[in-house]
Order: C-alpha cells, then structure tokens, then sequence
C-alpha cells in the first residue's frame, strides 16, 4: 500500500498535513508539517487559536450564499476536486451521490462545510477557481479573509508560487476575475506586486490553457535549439505569448500598435517564464 495524505487547512490558508501507512503515522518532516502560507502563524496551534475566534463567520457567509450556489453551482468538478485533493473521503463522495436531486446534494455539500471545522472558505474557494466556476468566488469570500488586490497587499492567501519571487494570484476587482502572473517584491516581511506581469481575464486564462499544448511543443523546441523562427500566440486583446528562438523562455505580455504601424509591438507590461515556472505554470 502507498502512502495517504491528510490535510487540515484553516481559514487563513495555512495548514498542516501528515501522511499514514497501513497503521502507522509517516512524520518525516521533509513530507509533513505545518506550512504557514498567511504569513502570520508561527505554529499550527497559533492558527487553530485564530479559527476559533470567529467560529460563526464561515457558518452565516454559507447560509447567505445558499441560494446562489444552490442555483449556480455545478456540484460534480467540485467533488470531484474535492476527492482529488484528499478534502472528501470516498465514503463522503458516496453518500452524497445517494442524493437524487441536485438541490439537495449540493446542500449537503455546503453542511459538510458547514460541520467540519478542517474544510474553509479558502478550500471552496480554490475548489470553484480550478473547476473553472469564478463568479461563485466572491460569494465565499470572508471580508477578514481578502485576497491579494490588483495593486498593493500584504496577504499571501491564494498565491501559488511558481519559483523565486513569480506568483500566480486570482482575485475579483469590480466584479471580474483576473488571473495575475506576476514577480513580487519584498518589503520587510510583506510582499507587494511589481510592474513585471500579465493580468489575463477568464477568457484569456482559458486561452492560455487551451493552447498549452502548443506553446509547450514549441517552448521545447527553443530549449532543444530546433525553434528556427518566432512564434507568437494571441490570448486576446493585446495579450500574447512568445516563443523565441534566442530566447528560451514563454514570455506573456501586453502588446500595443502604434498609429503609424501595423504592427503589435511589446510592453514593459508581462513576465518570462523559465522551464522551472512553466512547468509549474502547466499543473495550475
């Protein structure tokens, strides 16, 4: 038999994981422990302190959310997510598939929320931003619990470090989601956005994705020295990805054309991924 992760997430996105083997406890530290993504627990007992000071919050943000989710969620990605990421059990998958009707599986999902004080906010939250449902985001966000903001923050809750200081951030601004790409930089021990990066809107997000095939084929044909010619992708609006020859990198970035030219050239305004945060870009 392999080994099973558990994970416990708070509410602030920390959390703490452990991994077991037929009947024993696995606590090698290099796949376990306690990983403070927030920025603000030292130690586990530190975040387990701060979720219970608002027990109440996730419980009225739910029931207000009900009718939303209940009309507009598709409940199946979302357990599905859930399963893959060892956040259901399969007997919890189980029972709620007993449930004929949509309705009330869907409400039983949000109970299992609702009773279990390991499943937050954020894990629904990323559960609907990777099955593709992002207008339900803002209906599950704790305003205790903001997110990075398009300029300026100090929360790291939702960035998915891609290698160094490059992170990936979703959030909603005015009622639309952007996807941002971007290099951080530090100031004490708060991280705040810099000028290099692309902020991409769902339907050039899912562009990027559909055409990940393509820009990886080509991305490795530069690394292998077999990219004879540059080749440039259109995400939409002036939103491009470049693959270029002398260049081994896939480079996001905004385009503009000048009014005496046909032509799109680049901004100062996007980022170059390496190998490393492609490859890491790939498995978002």
């Amino acid at each position: 038999m392999g080994f099973e992760r558990t994970v416990t997430t708070y509410q602030c996105g920390c959390y703490s994981e452990f991994y077991t083997h037929d009947s024993f406890f696995y606590t090698d530290p290099s796949r376990g422990g306690f990983y403070n993504v927030c920025g603000h627990h030292d130690h586990e007992q530190s975040a387990q302190h701060d979720d219970l000071k608002k027990p109440d919050v996730k419980v009225r943000i739910l029931k207000e959310a009900e009718d939303v989710l209940v009309n507009q969620m598709h409940p199946a990605p979302v357990i599905k997510y859930l399963r893959e990421e060892n956040r259901l059990t399969k007997d919890k998958v189980d029972i709620l598939y007993k449930y004929d009707s949509r309705l009330e599986l869907i409400k039983e999902l949000l109970q299992l929320f609702i009773k279990n004080s390991n499943k937050t906010l954020y894990i629904l939250r990323m559960a609907f931003i990777k099955t593709g449902q992002w207008k339900l985001v803002k209906h599950v966000k704790n305003p205790v619990e903001s997110d990075i903001a398009i300029l300026g923050g100090d929360d790291e809750r939702g960035m998915i470090n891609l290698h160094g200081d490059c992170y990936v951030v979703a959030n909603d601004y005015k009622g639309t989601v952007y996807i941002h790409i971007r290099n951080y930089g530090n100031v004490g021990l708060k991280k705040y956005p810099t000028k290099q990066g692309v902020s991409l809107n769902i339907s050039r997000w899912l562009l990027l994705q559909q055409n990940e095939k393509e820009i990886d084929g080509e991305f490795r044909k530069g690394i292998e020295g077999v990219l004879f010619k540059e080749k440039r992708i259109h995400l939409g609006g002036g939103v491009y990805v470049t693959l270029n020859p002398s260049y081994p990198t896939v480079d996001i970035r905004h385009f503009w054309k000048p009014l005496d030219s046909n032509k799109a050239v680049p901004t100062k305004r996007g980022v170059a991924l390496n190998k490393t945060k492609w490859n890491t870009l790939r498995s978002v």
